[in-house]
């Protein structure tokens, strides 16, 4: 059991890792930095919405953020 254990930290990491490679991290909308309301994190990860918006996930607590229109990088 400790080898799966192992391999599933691994894959996470791997995931992690390919995430902060793609996506730039920090973003602005409005003029201000978003920040996580949750944890004060300020780095995410960006996927689409259905909607035609675009969810911003924390790299740290994992709470999703909902935009009408894409923030922009920083």
């Amino acid at each position: 059991m400790p080898d799966i254990t192992k391999t599933f930290k691994a894959v996470h990491r791997a995931i992690k890792a390919a995430a902060s490679a793609v996506n730039p991290g920090e973003y602005q909308a409005a003029g201000t930095q978003v920040q996580c309301p949750h944890c004060r994190h300020r780095e995410f990860n960006e996927s689409p919405n259905l909607g035609g918006g675009v969810n911003l996930a924390c790299r740290k607590c994992y709470l999703v953020l909902w935009f009408a229109q894409k923030p922009n990088a920083l």
